[in-house]
């Protein structure tokens, strides 16, 4: 019986080096193998995902850098601010990147809702946000502090998105009508 399992266990391990050497060729040309969504490429032809794990299109970049986690503009510049003495030179940098992204959110379409909505929203948020990198350039912590603030409503967050992004998740009406309403 020893002898039977010895033969057996050989054969596994030929096999095994066998199948990985097959694997492992030289040749790396994948011409007629896709690389698919597990295999390092994105999705096949035709199905490009939109949604979080989807394309980022020029709105969803912008939101992202300046909204989303701890590293996001709006947190990294809140937490400069409320610090005893806020590094300026830091933070004027960010600021005028904030500015600049909040003003180019009016050159797109919006996604849903009409334009003159867009319009007056994105003009109403850029002009908040070139509010707060004036308060930054003069070094004027009071004033940065209430733009920072007024930046970080989330009712003007809230009206926004639920005229112009919508959907599932995305704070505004969904499938189902108006949270409240059934």
């Amino acid at each position: 019986m020893g002898r039977r399992l010895g033969l057996f266990l050989g054969l596994a391990v030929l096999s095994a080096v066998v199948v990985a050497g097959l694997g492992c060729s030289k040749s790396k040309s994948n011409d007629a193998i896709g690389q698919g969504l597990g295999n390092g490429g994105g999705p096949p032809a035709g199905m490009d995902f939109g949604g979080p794990a989807g394309p980022r299109g020029p709105i969803r970049e912008a939101m992202a850098k300046l909204f989303k986690g701890p590293q996001s503009l709006k947190d990294t510049i809140g937490r400069e601010l409320n610090s005893a003495s806020p590094a300026w030179e830091t933070i004027q940098p960010q600021a005028k990147e904030f500015a600049q992204l909040a003003a180019s959110l009016s050159q797109h379409s919006p996604p849903k809702g009409g334009k003159d909505s867009w319009m007056k929203l994105t003009d109403a948020f850029a002009k908040s946000a070139a509010t707060l990198d004036r308060a930054v350039e003069a070094k004027n912590k009071g004033e940065a502090l209430a733009a920072h603030a007024a930046l970080s409503n989330n009712q003007t967050c809230r009206e926004c998105h639920q005229a112009h992004r919508g959907g599932p998740g995305r704070m505004g009406p969904g499938p189902f009508g108006p949270s409240g309403q059934n």
